[in-house]
């Protein structure tokens, strides 16, 4: 079912792409990767409400994998909703306390939004404008 998807992702025939992933999404709900790469067409398109519900899919699925969490994190900030980006980080740092792999890059990015979450937010849209 995902195989079309992928095909068409590959071509970058993101539109077709997203509608294959959509259709095989509704036969597998549960299908994790599915629900990143749909949420990853729709962040490169920087439809990010869009990429935001696939990600918080994901990690209803799996709320300790962190590249579940990565998605959802950076469409959010992508977003501009930097408290939900932060809050999404400290969601992940409990996970990461209770026993799921999370490389030190990233736990140090997540404690950096959660202690300055303006700061951080600020450096953001400068880069983002530059």
């Amino acid at each position: 079912m995902f195989d079309r998807g992928f095909q068409l992702r590959d071509e970058a025939r993101t539109d077709e792409a997203i509608d294959a992933f959509r259709r095989a999404l509704e036969r597998c709900p549960w299908a994790v990767k599915g629900w990143l790469v749909l949420g990853s067409l729709y962040r490169k398109r920087r439809e990010y409400a869009e990429a935001v519900a696939c990600f918080q899919a994901a990690v209803a699925l799996r709320p300790d994998k962190e590249l579940c969490s990565l998605g959802l994190f950076h469409s959010l900030i992508d977003a501009g909703r930097y408290a939900e980006g932060a809050a999404e980080a400290a969601r992940f740092l409990d996970e990461v306390e209770k026993g799921a792999k999370c490389p030190v890059e990233t736990r140090q990015m997540y404690r950096d939004w959660i202690e300055d979450t303006e700061g951080m937010a600020k450096a953001w849209e400068r880069h983002r404008n530059s």
